[in-house]
């Protein structure tokens, strides 16, 4: 900048340079715009970091929901499994002792009649009274016979592979194991199954619970 100023001594205009500088305000720079780049960049990359951390959570989050919701259903039919497994405990219970009950019972009463009325029972009668308790003796080793067979069968049960089985060759095989004890009874078992009947299933399974529906019915006709 020149400045022209007035000398009135020499009487003439002297001029004089006078230099100056226009900055720019530090918004105005182009450091400060770098650095505002940056941190703009900084802010998009924390965001977008922030985000992805929060998705994978709500991920995770999710997914320990469902494994707590299997387990949880797991756990309840466990329960549920558990409780028909009592029950049908229970029942089998009730089943042993009515059928230990029945002979016991029988042996009792006939024992105590005999030996109350010693004098008086004719031979017949003591026959008779002798074909009963043998009756119920007998079934009652049979009972514990089952019972045995049962325990195995539950040692052996998840070891045993299923496969087919002739139902006419399973009942004509009891049938033959409990002839004596329908004639006793002048009953009379009549194999109606189809020779050619066969089904999936665990034979000896099979076999112990028809050797049980067989023997209640030969107990419970007469």
């Amino acid at each position: 900048l020149y400045i022209r100023q007035y000398n009135a001594v020499e009487g003439k205009y002297i001029e004089k340079a006078v230099p100056f500088r226009i900055n720019l305000y530090w918004y105005e720079t182009w450091w400060c715009w770098a650095l505002g780049m940056l941190l703009l960049m900084g802010l998009i990359i924390f965001i977008t970091l922030h985000f992805s951390f929060l998705k994978n959570v709500l991920r995770v989050s999710r997914k320990k929901d469902e494994v707590l919701s299997e387990t949880l259903t797991l756990m309840e039919e466990g329960n549920a499994m558990l409780d028909a497994s009592n029950l049908y405990k229970a029942k089998v219970m009730h089943v042993l002792m009515h059928d230990i009950t029945v002979p016991v019972a029988s042996i009792e009463k006939v024992s105590g009649m005999i030996s109350r009325n010693l004098d008086k029972v004719s031979p017949d009668t003591i026959k008779t009274v002798m074909k009963e308790i043998n009756d119920a003796t007998r079934n009652l080793l049979i009972l514990s016979d089952q019972l045995i067979q049962w325990s195995n069968i539950q040692d052996t049960d998840n070891s045993t592979s299923v496969e087919p089985a002739d139902v006419h060759a399973v009942v004509e095989e009891i049938r033959e194991e409990l002839g004596d004890r329908f004639q006793w009874r002048n009953n009379e078992l009549i194999n109606r199954v189809p020779e050619d009947m066969q089904m999936q299933t665990k034979v000896h399974l099979l076999h112990h619970l028809l050797f049980n529906l067989v023997l209640n019915a030969n107990k419970n006709m007469k």
